[in-house]
């Protein structure tokens, strides 16, 4: 008969069911420690980003770029716009752009040529750039055919090839409100803008308002033809 034994290992006074514990306390998102570091981190990051802005160097080249941008741009909106407004009918501005393309292309060949001349200096001329430069032109026409259309137009506003007065009569019926000018059943003058373009002129010229003309009164319109073959009121 074999008699087995069995150790039986006495307990720490107290330790019986409450298993393992760490003096350490939890870490949460609120803890001081993750604070600390959430912190830490951000002002190395912000050091980082800080450091690359300050050795970031901007060409002068592309100051000078974005200068002639905004200059352009800021005289399309506050001069050329304005003047083109008021010196042409909307329908002639319209009729203009419509065939202004042949024009137009003028500002992007411009625009190639001198990038084209700028890979020859730099010696990077290749299919990829010639191709590159080339999209990039047809984009930029694209893109300012509204500021090239004005330009266009503003000189064919200084460089008058012809001069002619049209005389027209008034129609007028206030019961109807009807109100619009006429040239021996040649041109009809109907469009409100139309009317108050002349109108401004005329008070301009401190002529009496068109609109105080009564029915059978007749008025002239001095019209000028300029390089583009595009009237405007003189």
């Amino acid at each position: 008969m074999v008699i087995v034994a069995q150790l039986v290992r006495a307990s720490d006074c107290g330790s019986e069911g409450r298993g393992f514990e760490t003096r350490l306390s939890p870490l949460t998102l609120e803890s001081p420690e993750v604070i600390q570091g959430f912190f830490y981190l951000k002002k190395i990051l912000f050091l980082k980003e800080y450091n690359m802005i300050t050795k970031m160097k901007i060409s002068k080249y592309r100051i000078l770029a974005y200068s002639v941008f905004i200059t352009i741009l800021c005289i399309h909106i506050f001069l050329l716009r304005p003047y083109v407004k008021e010196k042409y009918f909307d329908i002639d501005i319209r009729n203009f752009k419509d065939i202004s393309w042949k024009f137009s292309l003028l500002l992007p060949f411009v625009v190639f040529v001198i990038f084209i001349v700028y890979g020859f200096r730099k010696k990077i001329i290749n299919i990829v750039y010639i191709f590159s430069v080339l999209l990039v032109s047809t984009l930029f026409g694209f893109f300012f055919k509204s500021i090239t259309d004005d330009f266009l137009l503003f000189l064919n506003s200084k460089i008058n090839l012809e001069s002619h007065i049209k005389t027209y009569h008034v129609v007028s019926d206030d019961t109807n409100k009807i109100f619009h000018i006429y040239e021996n059943s040649n041109e009809f003058i109907t469009y409100p803008e139309q009317l108050d373009k002349i109108d401004s002129l005329r008070i301009v010229k401190k002529y009496p308002s068109l609109y105080k003309l009564k029915k059978g009164d007749t008025l002239k319109v001095a019209y000028k033809k300029g390089l583009f073959d595009v009237k405007f009121l003189e």
